[in-house]
């Protein structure tokens, strides 16, 4: 009797683990989902560098709860073959198995929303990305055009001054033709 009260001691803090490390990951992909929201509004460095910060702490939480849920899936299944071994009376039997099924179905549910949210997050980072090199071909075809038109205005400054200084000439002809 004391073995099986540690085994379940140990799958309860297995399971408020996974628990724990799921909450995290979901708190992770809320917060990428702001960043993300955010950075496709501004597209700056420093949200890139955010996003980036977010992917990576998302990607470890991801890790963390997989090594967890895998662990929790091989103690599970031990103890159910020890259970299974012992025989309990049909009634235990059925609530730990019904148990055991609930924490599978709740372990692969979250790990399915964990890889949809990953995949979600290339699909922005990509997004992301692309607009990024749109803006700075916008920018720099700004500066070509801003270079282009300080040019022609200066030869427009340079013709008018020559176009003044050819009709104050042609003032002074026209006045020593007169005298």
């Amino acid at each position: 009797m004391n073995a099986e009260a540690g085994q379940k001691d140990g799958l309860l803090r297995k399971l408020q683990e996974a628990e724990k490390e799921g909450e995290a990951a979901a708190t992770e992909a809320a917060a990428l989902r702001d960043a993300l929201s955010h950075l496709t509004q501004q597209a700056s460095s420093p949200d890139s560098a955010a996003l980036r910060q977010h992917q990576e702490v998302l990607s470890s939480q991801l890790e963390k709860f997989q090594v967890t849920a895998h662990v929790l899936q091989n103690l599970m299944q031990q103890h159910h073959r020890q259970k299974v071994q012992w025989t309990p009376l049909p009634e235990q039997q059925d609530v730990l198995l019904q148990k055991l099924t609930d924490s599978e179905e709740g372990s692969s549910q979250l790990l399915k929303r964990v890889h949809e949210l990953e995949k979600n997050m290339k699909n922005l980072v990509t997004e992301v990305e692309l607009e990024k090199g749109k803006v700075q071909s916008s920018v720099e075809q700004r500066r070509s055009l801003e270079a282009n038109l300080a040019y022609l205005q200066n030869q427009l400054h340079s013709k008018q001054a020559e176009n003044q200084q050819q009709a104050m000439q042609m003032q002074v002809g026209i006045l020593l033709l007169f005298l």
